[in-house]
């Protein structure tokens, strides 16, 4: 409906205006040959500098009043200098005024077009605006509705940006999605085989957006750093266990040297030297005194 309003108007104002449906801006080519030459005296003037400075060029300074009359001599060619400027400048602002015209109406014709322009592509691009979002909220939809597996990959997480493309059918971006669903279900079937006791941990891993080899290798890590632990624990075990048991040792033994009553006893003993050297022995590794009777 709209589209034909639009029609319509163009249409009618063609009509009445009998307008082209385009136009050429047309700038004669030989305009700057049309250009009007600007007329001065300036090749005499340059005559006259060249002639009247040709001593300042090649003067050296050396004495004090040859710099005082330098200062003057400079002063006055800068006085020179700036009548021409200010003439340059003044014939540069007259001779560039075409121009500025020109390009005053050029502008006032680019913003009427402008304008217009800029109506309809904001309506353009919100209408463009709307569909896309329309667009994304239909993938969203399927998407949810695939089964329980999307819960391990979010939307945004599948969401493929060409999907939005006008080129691209909403059909084509649902088969893509399914394929998607499949191989998620193909994973987790994957992960279940492990039969890890780290299942859940294994889970929210793939979740987070990594592949089937990417959460086998994370499995690996946990059982290693699994068994890492309980060989400390069982290596702090028995270090534990063998610092108990020398303990128990030493106050087992600290006990029996302070209940056990010393008694002595005198007998005589027939032997070689060397079983007597055994004697000897013996005695002094079991802190026995012995002596004369």
């Amino acid at each position: 409906m709209e589209q034909n309003n639009i029609n319509t108007a163009i249409a009618a104002l063609n009509g009445q205006e009998q307008l082209p449906q385009s136009i050429d801006v047309i700038v004669r080519e030989d305009f700057v040959e049309k250009l009007p030459q600007i007329l001065s005296n300036l090749e005499s003037v340059k005559a006259w500098a060249i002639a009247c400075t040709e001593q300042d060029r090649h003067l050296m300074l050396v004495s004090d009043e040859d710099f005082e009359q330098a200062k003057k001599r400079c002063a006055t060619i800068n006085n020179v200098i700036k009548t021409i400027n200010g003439k340059k400048i003044d014939v540069k602002k007259a001779y560039i005024k075409p121009y500025e015209l020109f390009e005053q109406k050029a502008k006032e014709v680019i913003e009427i077009l402008s304008t217009a322009k800029d109506h309809l592509w904001l309506q353009v691009c919100d209408a463009e605006e709307k569909a896309k979002n329309a667009k994304l909220e239909e993938l969203r939809v399927h998407w949810e509705s695939l089964g329980e597996k999307c819960e391990y990959r979010s939307f945004g997480q599948v969401f493929d940006k060409k999907w939005l493309n006008k080129g691209c059918k909403v059909e084509t971006a649902f088969a893509e999605m399914d394929k998607i669903y499949q191989s998620i279900e193909t994973d987790i079937g994957a992960i279940k085989g492990l039969n890890s006791e780290f299942t859940v941990s294994l889970y929210e891993y793939y979740k987070d957006g990594h592949s089937v080899s990417e959460v086998i290798a994370y499995n690996n890590r946990l059982a290693a750093q699994k068994q890492a632990v309980e060989q400390q624990k069982q290596a702090s075990k028995e270090i534990l266990q063998t610092k108990e048991e020398k303990v128990e040792i030493a106050k087992e033994s600290a006990d029996k040297d302070e209940t056990e009553e010393v008694q002595e006893i005198t007998f005589k003993v027939w032997g070689t030297r060397e079983q007597f050297a055994k004697l000897k022995k013996f005695l002094n590794e079991n802190g026995m005194r012995y002596g004369k009777a």
